[in-house]
């Protein structure tokens, strides 16, 4: 990774002497490049080995609700949620006041202390940026 990500590198010893109070600051401060381009397609001699297993990028709401219980349309909730026609969707709520949802399909609903997310589950890889210019603000 030194050699041939420099800055993948660097960034890697950032984050490991980052505190638990600095580890999402300086994180989100990273330029967003996929792993495959910053380092695998530059590494001469690079082994690969076959295997067949079920691939599922949790970084996706669409997969993550792929990977957690629904109901019988398809919904996953936590929390304190009320939902009322809403189909094949993913909500969560981690505070005490209530969500509701109604009327949607095929979103995401994260509702934490930092923040509400909410946004159809395809579009959902878009989060990185948005959080990166919330954070800048």
């Amino acid at each position: 990774m030194k050699k041939y990500s420099p800055e993948l590198y660097n960034n890697y010893q950032l984050l490991e002497k980052s505190t638990t109070d600095t580890y999402q600051k300086t994180y989100l401060k990273f330029k967003v490049e996929a792993i495959d381009y910053a380092l695998i397609e530059k590494v001469p001699n690079l082994l690969v080995i076959p295997a067949a297993f079920d691939w599922m990028d949790l970084g996706s709401f669409s997969d993550l609700h792929k990977a957690v219980g629904t109901d019988q349309k398809g919904n996953h909730v936590h929390g304190f949620v009320e939902i009322e026609d809403v189909e094949n969707s993913f909500i969560q709520n981690y505070e005490d006041k209530p969500v509701a949802v109604i009327g949607l399909d095929n979103i995401a609903v994260i509702n934490t202390k930092d923040g509400v997310l909410v946004t159809r589950k395809d579009l959902a890889q878009q989060v990185g940026n948005v959080s990166k210019r919330i954070n800048n603000i």
